[in-house]
């Protein structure tokens, strides 16, 4: 196996994880917001670290390809897909929807220093 390679059945597994999870949610109308609990709230802090983790991966595949392998970068694609799932199935009750207009405080009004 190439060096940084992930094995394909666990990327194959984690799609599979995923996709299980995900049947059991609503589909998507918004963005998600982070929160919705302790547990979802830590998951999405997980998910944005392994996209970064993913996006030095994919700049290090293009600089020196024989370093990474693309099973690991399909790898870690899942990864925080999994993460982002697992939040949202972490929550329960729903997700906690963007919605334009609405999810924003005033910054004038909930910093009075700035006023």
């Amino acid at each position: 196996m190439p060096r940084g390679a992930a094995p394909r059945p666990h990327h194959l597994a984690a799609r599979a994880d995923i996709d299980a999870s995900n049947a059991d949610l609503a589909p998507l109308r918004s963005f998600v917001l982070p929160g919705g609990g302790r547990a979802a709230a830590a998951l999405h802090p997980a998910r944005t670290t392994s996209r970064r983790a993913e996006r030095l991966m994919v700049r290090l595949a293009r600089e020196e390809p024989d370093r990474v392998g693309q099973p690991a970068l399909l790898y870690m694609n899942r990864l925080s897909d999994f993460f982002f799932v697992a939040s949202r199935f972490a929550k329960g009750e729903g997700d906690v929807l963007w919605v334009p207009g609405k999810n924003r405080r005033r910054l004038a009004s909930s910093r009075p220093d700035l006023n």
